[in-house]
């Protein structure tokens, strides 16, 4: 490999570092993780990815149902007892369809403070 190679991939690691990514990984217990619904997909793309709720984990289930029932919840991967590992969580919004009962429901996920590591 390079010199330049291994800058880029140096550069890419760090920016996702600086981002305050939490995807799937370990994430400091007092890291943000949000959760909002939104009316429909047309703001925000395509969903990352869909889903039927009865396949989505325990965790993944806690927030889904806490964002239906308020329009919004934010928590920690702490006290769900683990990051749900159907979401991701960026300093960015990503979308997701999450069908429930027969009805679509679309679910922003994003990181917030104390995500940095």
């Amino acid at each position: 490999m390079n010199r330049r190679s291994m800058l880029a991939g140096a550069a890419v690691a760090l920016t996702g570092v600086a981002a305050g990514c939490a995807g799937n990984g370990d994430v400091p217990a007092n890291c943000r993780l949000s959760h909002e619904v939104v009316d429909s997909s047309d703001d925000y793309g395509d969903p990352r990815e869909s889903y039927e709720y009865g396949e989505l984990s325990d965790e993944a289930k806690q927030v889904v149902d806490a964002a239906l029932e308020n329009g919004s919840h934010s928590t920690t991967a702490d006290d769900l007892g683990g990051e749900p590992p159907e979401f991701r969580y960026w300093d960015t919004t990503t979308l997701y369809a999450v069908t429930r009962d027969g009805e679509t429901y679309y679910l922003l996920t994003y990181s917030g403070e104390g995500c940095e590591n």
